[in-house]
Parts: C-alpha cells; structure tokens; sequence
C-alpha cells in the first residue's frame, strides 16, 4: 500500500484518498483502507486539459483478476466523457478527420507505437454519446477497430448505431487472425496497410452476414435479410439503399423486387437498433422512447437499478413525469417490486398508461438476456441524452442570435459560456 501512505505523509485526508479512487475502503467509517491498483501496471488518464483525473491498472500476476481495473467516476473524473490518448491524439484528429477508436489502452499505446496517432479507446466503457460528441467539430469519419469476437462484434454495432445519429461514415478495421492491434503490431509491419483497406460499416455487416449464415439455403438468405434490414432501415439516402439492394440480390442470387418484397414483410425489431423515435406495438400504438424507458424500469429492476444514476427527470414530458416520479420514489427507497398497484396515487389514465407501457415492454422484451436488457436501456439512454442537448443547444443558440442582435455583449458572453459547458458536460 504504498500509494496510500505517501499520501497519507503528504497530508491527505483518508476519504479524499477513498473518494479519488486510488484507495478501497471495507468499512464506511473509512477505517480500513488499501491501495486500490496495488501489483498493477499504470495507466494515467488525462483530460483535454492534459491533467491526470484517473486510472487503469493492468493485473500483472497469472490469475490476478479483474484483469483491467480503472478509476470509478469522481468529481474530476467521469469515463462517459473521456476517452484515452485523446489529448495526445486530438490535433492529429484534426488533421486527419477522422479517429481510430480501439478497445483498449495497450490498443492505444501499440497503434501510436507503430504510427497509427489519431488513436483513442473507451476509459472501461462502451462509447458514449458525449464521447462522439466532443469529437464531432473536427471530423468526417470515425474508424472503428474492436475485437473480431461476439463481444467485439456488440460493441461495433452499439458505436456504429452512436456514431450514425452524428452524420458522421463509419468505417470498420479487421485485423487478421482476428487480433487486436496490441496482438497484431507485435509480430507485423503493415499496420498502416492493415488500416488503409478499412471498408464502411454496411459493406463490413454484410459481409459478416454472409460468412456466418452462407448464401446456399433459402433460410439462410433469409436470415441475412433480415438481420442486414435494421441498418437499411436507417439509411438516409434513398440511392444507398438502393446500391445495398442490388448487392443483396447479386449476392444472395434473387431477383431485386424479392428483397423488397422480403423487407416489406419485416417488422423493425427496436433491439439494438432504436433507428426511429417511436416504435408501434403492431396495433396502431405507437411508442416514445422515454415511454420504452419507464417500461424496462418496471419490468427489469435489476438491471434498471445499474442504471437508475444515468437516468434523467430530464428525459420525460409533462405527461409522463407523474409515472416517472412513482418509479424514481421506489428505486430511490431501494424497493423495486412493481406487483400490485404501485401506480395508485397518479391518475386513472396515467396508471393505465403505465400498465400499457409495461405490458408492451413485457411481450416485446421478454426473452432477452439481462446484457441484451442493459444494452438497449443503454441505446434509449444515449438517444434520450442526444435529444435533451439538441434541444437545449437549440435554445441557446437562438437566444445567442437575439443578444448579438440587440448589441448585448454581457448576455453574448454568457452564452457562449453556456454553450461551451453544455458542449463539456
């Protein structure tokens, strides 16, 4: 514990050193503390002002687990909003515009190391929407180079669906053999190489698609449609979906007006792909996504509870902020049994909103795993999160227009202030 006590010599006070996360506490008087990253390899984090706020440490013994730790969230330090290397990698970024994001921080390392310098990976986390967002003024594109596993392949379909609602191509990087570029670079040469045959996101899902299911059976052919539709339906351009079409049927061996007859007949399955603002349950009734949001509250507490932090009063109208309140107030008191009439001190008509919501939810949600349940809450949240900064941004740059009209310096100063921390946040 030799962090712990040079900073206990240095004058810290033990639950500053607890609450900075370079120590653990088993106690909540703060009585017994160690060193949190002891017997780990180091990793600093350093925000855009280039100031150390965090940590990762990689085990270095056999068998020592978890085998990456990282800092937990601070009042200096939140890894939704940081991502590693970028304030090495952001002038590059700008340069380039585009980034390389990896999954890890030895991934980071290795690309600079074999020159790959607009490089940067997630603190512990999947990519967030504040991630992209800070980037987004200075890129074209974001390049995409996760592990070829299935939780490689998640994750590339999570960021891909992040990065898409910015307008920005995404591309995606396959390394062969299916190593990570910390693996790859140690025995290679040809990284750049490697780097520059990277094709977009579309062209990399269906060829994944036909590798994994064939093109021989009729089932099969199927299958690839209807998995490859969710990223059609949330194509913009008319003439790209078009182009994809036509691949489809090269590919699969069927006449073009056989795909659309085959699309026509799916349904858009909200998992993983929220591509629109609502969803209808088949019956005229259509779905918001804060509504989708309350639902997975009351159907999934635990997983719900994980989350319950990230989610925002924010997020819901008027309308719905009375069912919000009902669920908050239970998670709040650490109760989350939603049996009986839980909803019986809102309205009639919001009890049976609140029902409806959670009856839907049930019936489309209920065969999927908790990390399916956690990953799609995630999507809402990250939309809900985009939605609430347009909206806000919206304001203040209207009311920018009005001040700078009327010759307001002060009121223009402010809220250039504004806007700068509502872009930070």
């Amino acid at each position: 514990d030799k962090t712990l006590l040079w900073l206990l010599k240095s004058g810290f006070d033990k639950k500053l050193i607890v609450s900075s996360g370079l120590a653990l506490s088993k106690s909540t008087t703060v009585d017994k503390v160690y060193d949190r990253f002891r017997g780990r390899l180091m990793f600093p984090i350093f925000d855009q002002l280039n100031r150390v706020v965090a940590f990762g440490g990689r085990a270095l013994s056999k068998g020592q687990e978890p085998k990456y730790l990282n800092s937990p969230d601070s009042l200096i330090y939140k890894k939704s909003n940081i991502l590693y290397g970028y304030n090495f990698a952001k002038n590059v970024i700008k340069d380039f515009k585009d980034v390389v994001i990896v999954e890890g921080y030895m991934d980071v390392v290795m690309g600079v190391q074999a020159g790959i310098k607009n490089v940067v990976a997630p603190c512990g986390t999947s990519l967030t929407v504040n991630q992209i967002r800070m980037m987004k003024p200075f890129l074209e594109s974001v390049s995409l180079c996760f592990d070829m596993d299935m939780a490689g392949d998640k994750a590339t379909v999570r960021a891909y669906e992040i990065v898409r609602d910015f307008g920005l191509d995404t591309y995606v990087i396959s390394l062969p053999d299916g190593k990570d570029i910390a693996e790859y670079v140690k025995d290679h040469s040809d990284i750049e190489n490697v780097f520059s045959k990277k094709v977009f996101y579309g062209e990399f899902l269906f060829d994944k698609l036909v590798k994994t299911y064939g093109v021989d059976s009729f089932s099969a052919k199927k299958r690839i449609i209807s998995e490859f539709f969710p990223f059609l339906n949330g194509l913009k351009s008319a003439v790209e979906k078009d182009n994809y079409i036509r691949k489809l049927a090269g590919v699969l061996g069927v006449k073009e007006s056989q795909v659309y007859d085959e699309i026509r007949n799916l349904r858009v399955l909200p998992l993983y792909h929220p591509a629109r603002n609502v969803v209808s349950d088949g019956e005229g009734k259509r779905y918001g996504i804060a509504e989708l949001l309350l639902g997975f509250m009351i159907e999934y507490p635990r997983v719900s509870k994980l989350l319950f932090d990230k989610i925002k009063e924010e997020f819901f109208s008027d309308d719905l902020l009375p069912i919000y309140k009902v669920i908050a107030n239970k998670y709040n008191s650490h109760d989350f049994n939603f049996d009986g009439d839980v909803f019986g001190d809102i309205s009639n008509e919001m009890r049976e909103r609140a029902n409806l919501i959670s009856l839907y939810v049930s019936e489309k949600y209920g065969e999927i795993s908790e990390e399916d349940v956690e990953l799609e809450m995630s999507v809402l949240i990250d939309r809900l999160n985009k939605k609430l900064f347009d909206e806000k941004l919206k304001v203040l740059k209207k009311s920018l227009v009005d001040a700078e009209k009327s010759g307001d310096k002060e009121l223009v100063r402010e809220l250039i202030v504004k806007i700068n921390n509502l872009y930070s946040q």
